[in-house]
């Protein structure tokens, strides 16, 4: 029989070789952001596409055009860039492959469509309302709920999402957006979510989810935001944690069959009120979870999310054993310094610390790092840590976040060169780095 042919947006390491496991001949389409970044290693036994961007259906479709490979025959198409999702799923319905189907690409985009799904469903939600264009709102609009959450209908990473209590709020940053010259106009208004904020990370097979792990952020991603803190997630264990799973888990299946979603990967974020067992929907994205989730659920369960999910969408039957490792697994970012970054730990030195199970530095020496958080996922790199106990796993990840940040240099972009002149031998080394409380 002919190799199956997968079309792949943007450079996903795990993706790429779930694909090369499963017996797939590659095409790999990926921007030139992603190049100039250059975390990810581009393949150099597969056929690649650089394009100007990967999220842009115009332009990926030009790029093959270009590299003619446009013509050929694809099993399948799969991304792992949320914002290349739409992207994906129309690439999939012009070359007959399977991938999500389009109207479900747009119902994990659209967070005002998806919630609106979600609601005529039955599933528990935030009640919502959709500002078309933030840059202009009517004269008589008033905050509908209060507190409430302002963000885009198409964002992610909690990017330009913030708490608002007043219609003035509201008009406020409206003024600022229209100042600072935001792009992005169509914004959602949500009731704020109290509790604590869960993730789902799992597999769907014919519409029944194959597999799941659960796990929650030790802060909100909002809160990280606005704190300036890193983000942590510990995994939640089917166990100790049975009661979470018993409530979480009816949620997750009936959100993703109104969504429509049938076969392949999800990350869904929920919010969770423990004391009276109430799990609330927050919004999903039918793609594997980013950071380090896909380790973290190997080193907890054994499951290896990117194949499973390659598998389920190209329309196999992943062979999903799980297992369980009592111990208690999470990852922590490591947090930026503001400045240019100077000098780090290397990933082989932070590894080597109690309870690291792996650890990645993702910024080069030479680049300038922000001053403060503009989204959830800004960072230095990241870790992964075991611990016997919740209590030690916590003490383990200020542990290596202290570590890090002593060991890390940033030269300060707000001080004069008389005063970085002072003395070449002894720069002045910027210190200050935001620490878990």
């Amino acid at each position: 029989m002919p190799r199956k042919s997968a079309l792949v947006i943007g450079l996903d390491p795990y993706v790429l070789d779930a694909f090369r496991a499963s017996d797939h001949d590659l095409v790999v389409v990926y921007g030139t952001a992603v190049k100039d970044f250059a975390f990810y290693p581009v393949p150099d036994d597969v056929p690649t596409v650089l394009v100007d961007d990967q999220r842009s259906l115009e332009s990926v479709l030009m790029g093959l055009h270009r590299a003619g490979l446009a013509d050929r025959a694809y099993d399948v198409v799969m991304t792992s860039d949320e914002f290349a999702l739409v992207t994906a799923s129309a690439l999939g319905q012009h070359f007959g492959a399977r991938s999500v189907p389009l109207d479900v690409a747009v119902n994990f985009r659209d967070k005002s469509v998806q919630k609106s799904i979600v609601t005529a469903a039955g599933v528990p939600t935030a009640a919502h309302l959709c500002v078309p264009d933030v840059l202009d709102l009517p004269d008589d609009f008033a905050l509908p709920f209060t507190p409430a959450v302002l963000k885009p209908v198409g964002g992610a990473a909690t990017s330009l999402t913030t708490v608002v209590r007043t219609t003035d709020d509201i008009r406020a940053l409206s003024a600022e957006y229209l100042r600072t010259g935001v792009p992005t106009r169509s914004f959602l208004v949500e009731a704020f979510s109290e509790g604590e904020e869960w993730f789902a990370d799992g597999v769907l097979i014919d519409g029944t989810v194959a597999f799941v792990a659960l796990g929650r952020y030790l802060r909100t991603c909002l809160d990280t935001v606005q704190e300036n803190l890193p983000l942590q997630l510990v995994e939640l264990d089917p166990v100790t944690d049975k009661d979470a799973y018993d409530t979480a888990l009816p949620v997750v299946q009936r959100a993703l069959t109104a969504l429509g979603l049938r076969s392949g990967p999800f990350h869904m974020e929920l919010f969770a009120d423990r004391e009276v067992g109430r799990v609330v929907f927050g919004e999903c994205a039918a793609r594997r979870g980013g950071v380090l989730t896909r380790d973290a659920v190997l080193a907890k369960f054994g499951v290896d999310l990117a194949l499973a999910g390659v598998q389920a969408l190209a329309g196999e039957i992943p062979d999903v054993q799980t297992t369980r490792d009592p111990a208690v697994i999470g990852s922590t970012f490591l947090p930026c310094l503001p400045g240019v970054l100077a000098d780090h730990p290397s990933a082989t030195e932070i590894a080597r610390l109690p309870g690291v199970l792996y650890a990645q530095i993702e910024l080069p020496r030479g680049y300038p790092m922000p001053h403060s958080l503009s989204n959830a996922v800004a960072k230095l790199g990241q870790v992964l840590l075991t611990a016997d106990t919740h209590e030690e796993l916590l003490a383990r990840m200020a542990d290596v976040t202290a570590w890090v940040a002593d060991r890390t240099r940033a030269l300060p972009t707000d001080l004069p060169p008389r005063l970085l002149r002072r003395d070449d031998t002894e720069p002045r080394w910027s210190r200050t780095v935001p620490l878990p409380a």
